[in-house]
C-alpha cells in the first residue's frame, strides 16, 4: 500500500555530526590569532611587529626581573627610554605597599606616563606591570601588557589630538601580590582615573580574551561589540572569573569602585612563569589582536563626550569572534520567558506529534552525566597510566579532542536509543529544556544566562517556520549549530585556564551539545557512529600515552628549594618530581614546613651553616586582652624576601609593616596559620608592629629567601633535564628559625 505522506525530511545523522565537525574546524581556525602588521604599517595603525621589536629592546638579555631586582631597576629605565622616545615624561613614583589579601609587603616603583590631551575630564587609564616573576623574563607576562600600551600610545600620539587625558601605567609587584597597584589606588591620583583597560597573559599565544570587568559594564559591552577588531568575550567569563582566587592588577581597581575592561591570552600555559617566556616566544599575532582591541576602544573612549560608566550589567558573549551579541541584564529573564512561550505555544499547536516529548527532557541531562561520567573513567584511567602527572602537559591538544570526541559518542550513542521518538515531540522536549535552563541561570547567574536563552530563541523561531510531521533539516540543525557557536569556545579553552581537571567537564559539554541533536544523532546507524566516535576518542587517548608528557618546548615546571633550619638542612620540591631528579637526591614524601598543610618531596642535603635571619624585639606593649610588639626583621645574608609564620590559633588583630597598615590576611588554602610576606627587604631590615591577642609567649617562625640554589645543589638542577625549568618564584635557598614572641 503506497502511503501519501510526504517523506521524511529530517536529516540523517551523518548531517548533524558534519555540522559540529564543521563548527569544530571553523572555532579551532578562529582560535588562532590575525597575522601580525608589519613594522611599515601606518603610524596610526597597530602594529604586532613594531610591538615586538619594543618588547626585544626592553627586555635586553632577557634576565629575570622581579621586584626590587637590579634587572628590575634596568627594565624600569629602559621603558623610561621608550617613552621619552615617545616624546612622553614617565614619573616614577615610589612607594612601600602592602596586600591584605595576600599578606605581603613591599616597596614598589610605579611608571606613570600622560599622554597630552585637548580636553579634560577623567581619564582613560590604560594599564599594565613590568616586574616579571623571579623564575623567568616576563616576555609575555606582562612585557606584552607593557608594548600593547607603548605601541598603544604610538599610534594615539600619531593621530588628531586626544578630546581626554589618556594615562599609561606601568606597575611594579604585581608578580609578588599586586602591589603596585595596591599602591596606585592608596594613592593621590585614583580620583582622576574613570575607566580602566588592562592588557595581560596566562601564556605566550593565543587569542587576548576580555575575561573581567567592573561592576558597571553594560555601556562598555556595547563599545567593545562596537569598535574591537574580532572581539573574544562573554559575560560567563566574567561571572566564573569574580568567584575564582586569581587576580591580576585590574581585580584591585576594581574592587577600589573603578570599572573596566580586563585582556588576556591564554594559550600555551606550560610556558607561563618560566625561562621560556622570552620575547622571541611571544606570538606577534597575540600582541595584534590585543593591541587592535585596546587601540580601538581607548581611541572610542577618549572621544567620547561622558565615559560609558554608567550602572548596569549586561549579558554578552562573541560568536566565534565574529561579533559580539549583547543585552542589557534586566532583558535575560523575559528572553528566556519568551523562548519558553514560543516553544511551549509549538507545544500546543502540534500537540499530536507531541510523541517523545519525555525523551527530549531527559535526554539531554542523561547526555551530560554520562559525557560527564565517561570523561571521569577516561580521565581517572589516563591518569592512572601517566598521561596526566600534572595540571598540563604538552599533549594539551590532543588531551581536548580526545574528550570531545568522547562527549559527542556519548550523545550519539544516546540518539540511538531514543531514535523511535525523532519527531516533534524529542525536538520539543530538548528545547523546552534549555528554555528552562536560561530562565533558571536568568535568574541566579544571568551572566550565564546566554547559554541557555540564544539557543532556545533561535530554537522556536525555526521550528515556527516547520512544516510537515517531523522536523526538518534546518529545524534540526540551526539551533544546534547556535548551542555549539555559544557554549564550544569557552568549553574548548577550559585546559587551557583551569587545566586537565576540567577535562572530563569538557566532555559533559560536548554531549549536552551533541544532545541538541538527538534525532538526527540517532538516524542511520546511531549506534555504529557512537561507535566509530568512540574508536576515534581511544585512539587519540593512546597517542597521548605514546607522546611524551613534556619536551624542552614545553616543559614541566619544577621549582626546588633548599632549606636550613637550626635542626637539619634538605632539598624540597613542592610537586612530583621526574625518575631522574627523584633519584639524584634520594627525594621522599614529606611536608616541608610547620605552615603548610599539604605534602611535598624532600631530601637530605649538606648543612651549609648559612646565618639565620636576626629579628629584634624592640617594645612589648600590653593591649586590651593582648600586645604590640615592635621588632626589626634583617636577613644577615642579605636575601631579598623574607616570611614571617604564626601558628594557627594565634589571634593577629592587626599589622604594619614599614609603615604601612596591614589587615590580618584571609587564611589561604594550603596554609596553616598566618603568614605576613615581605617582598623587598633592605639590607638595614624592615620594623614591623603586630598586634596580637592573648598574653601567652607565642613559637612563631622566620625565614629568608634567596634566588636560586647553592653549589651543592647542581646535579638536582642538571639531573632536572631540559623537559623540566624552574618555575613561578625559581629555585630558592630558604634559611628559617624559630622565634618566641
Amino acid at each position: 500500500m503506497r502511503s501519501n505522506r510526504t517523506p521524511e525530511a529530517r536529516p540523517r545523522g551523518g548531517g548533524a555530526l558534519f555540522l559540529l565537525v564543521l563548527l569544530l574546524a571553523l572555532l579551532a581556525w578562529r582560535e588562532a590569532p590575525p597575522a601580525p602588521r608589519a613594522a611599515t604599517a601606518p603610524p596610526t595603525e597597530f602594529s604586532g611587529q613594531r610591538a615586538g621589536a619594543t618588547l626585544e629592546r626592553l627586555l635586553g638579555d632577557g634576565t629575570p626581573h622581579p621586584l626590587g631586582s637590579p634587572a628590575n631597576a634596568a627594565v624600569r629605565e629602559r621603558l623610561l627610554a621608550e617613552l621619552a622616545a615617545l616624546g612622553l615624561a614617565g614619573e616614577v613614583e615610589r612607594d612601600w605597599a602592602c596586600s591584605d589579601e595576600y599578606g605581603v609587603c613591599g616597596e614598589v616603583a610605579n611608571v606613570l606616563a600622560r599622554l597630552p590631551a585637548a580636553g579634560s575630564g577623567p581619564a582613560v587609564l590604560l594599564l599594565a606591570h613590568y616586574d616579571s616573576v623571579p623564575a623567568g623574563p616576563g616576555g609575555s607576562d606582562d612585557g606584552s601588557g607593557v608594548v600593547v600600551l607603548l605601541e598603544t600610545a604610538r599610534a594615539l600620539l600619531a593621530g588628531p589630538p586626544l578630546a581626554r587625558p589618556v594615562w599609561l601605567l606601568f606597575t611594579d609587584g604585581e608578580e609578588m601580590g599586586l602591589l603596585g597597584a595596591e599602591a596606585f589606588v592608596r594613592g593621590p591620583h585614583l580620583a582622576e582615573v574613570g575607566v580602566v583597560l588592562n592588557a595581560e597573559a596566562l601564556g605566550a599565544s593565543g587569542l587576548a580574551w576580555m575575561f573581567e570587568t567592573g561592576e558597571a559594564n553594560r555601556e562598555l559591552a556595547a563599545l567593545l561589540g562596537r569598535h574591537a577588531r574580532r572581539p573574544v568575550a562573554s559575560s560567563l567569563a566574567v561571572e566564573v572569573y569574580r568567584r575564582m582566587p586569581n587576580n591580576t592588577d585590574f581585580s584591585v581597581f576594581r574592587r577600589a569602585g573603578l570599572t573596566g575592561l580586563n585582556f588576556a591570552f591564554v594559550g600555551e600555559p606550560l610556558v607561563y612563569h618560566t625561562p621560556l617566556d622570552t620575547a622571541a616566544r611571544c606570538a606577534r599575532g597575540s600582541l595584534q589582536h590585543e593591541g587592535d582591541q585596546l587601540l580601538a576602544l581607548t581611541r572610542a573612549l577618549a572621544a567620547a563626550p561622558a565615559l560609558p560608566v554608567a550602572p548596569g550589567r549586561a549579558v554578552f558573549f562573541d560568536l566565534a569572534g565574529f561579533l559580539l551579541i549583547r543585552w542589557p541584564e534586566s532583558w535575560s529573564l523575559p528572553l528566556a520567558l519568551a523562548a519558553l512561550l514560543l516553544l511551549g505555544g509549538q507545544a500546543v499547536v502540534r500537540r499530536r506529534g507531541a510523541r517523545g516529548l519525555l525523551g527530549g527532557l531527559l535526554g539531554p541531562p542523561v547526555a551530560l552525566v554520562a559525557g560527564g561520567l565517561l570523561g571521569w573513567l577516561l580521565h581517572r584511567a589516563l591518569t592512572a597510566l601517566g598521561a596526566f602527572p600534572a595540571p598540563w602537559t604538552a599533549t594539551l591538544g590532543l588531551a581536548r579532542w580526545a574528550f570531545v570526541v568522547l562527549g559527542l559518542a556519548a550523545a550519539a550513542l544516546l540518539g540511538s536509543l531514543l531514535v523511535r521518538w525523532s519527531g516533534w515531540g524529542l525536538w520539543l522536549g530538548t528545547w523546552l529544556l534549555w528554555a528552562l535552563g536560561g530562565l533558571a541561570l536568568a535568574h541566579f547567574v544571568p551572566g550565564a544566562s546566554y547559554l541557555g536563552i540564544a539557543p532556545a530563541l533561535v530554537a522556536a523561531l525555526a521550528g515556527w517556520a516547520g512544516r510537515g510531521e517531523t522536523p526538518p533539516r534546518a529545524v534540526w540543525l540551526l539551533p544546534l549549530a547556535a548551542a555549539a557557536l555559544v557554549w564550544l569556545p569557552g568549553a574548548l579553552r577550559l585546559p587551557d585556564t583551569m587545566g586537565y581537571a576540567t577535562l572530563p567537564a569538557l566532555a559533559a559539554v560536548a554531549a549536552w551539545v551533541g544532545a541538541a541533536a538527538l534525532g538526527p544523532f540517532g538516524a542511520g546507524r546511531g549506534g555504529l557512529r557512537a561507535g566509530l566516535l568512540a574508536l576515534v576518542a581511544v585512539g587519540l587517548s593512546v597517542a597521548l600515552l605514546v607522546r611524551p608528557a613534556f619536551t624542552p618546548h614545553h616543559p614541566r615546571g619544577l621549582a626546588l628549594e633548599y632549606v636550613e633550619t637550626a635542626a637539619a638542612a634538605h632539598w624540597s620540591a613542592a610537586v612530583a618530581l621526574p625518575p631522574a631528579v627523584r633519584a639524584a637526591g634520594e627525594f621522599a614524601p614529606s611536608r616541608p614546613w610547620p605552615w603548610v598543610s599539604s605534602g611535598g618531596f624532600s631530601a637530605p642535603a649538606p648543612r651549609l651553616d648559612l646565618p639565620a635571619p636576626a629579628v629584634a624585639i624592640e617594645t612589648i606593649e600590653p593591649m586590651a586582652g593582648g600586645r604590640r610588639i615592635r621588632l626589626t626583621l634583617r636577613s644577615e645574608r642579605d636575601a631579598p624576601l623574607a616570611r614571617l609564620w604564626l601558628p594557627a590559633g594565634v589571634e593577629l588583630r592587626g599589622a604594619t609593616v614599614a609603615g604601612v597598615a596591614l589587615s590580618p590576611p584571609p587564611a589561604r588554602r594550603g596554609v596553616r596559620g598566618t603568614q605576613l610576606a615581605i617582598a623587598t627587604l633592605p639590607t638595614a631590615g624592615v620594623e614591623i608592629e603586630l598586634e596580637l591577642g592573648g598574653t601567652e609567649p607565642v613559637t612563631a617562625w622566620v625565614a629568608d629567601a634567596s634566588r636560586g640554589l647553592p653549589a651543592a645543589g647542581r646535579p638536582l638542577q642538571e639531573a632536572r633535564g631540559p623537559a623540566a625549568v624552574p618555575v613561578n618564584q625559581g629555585d630558592q635557598t630558604v634559611v628559617a628559625r624559630e622565634l618566641t614572641l
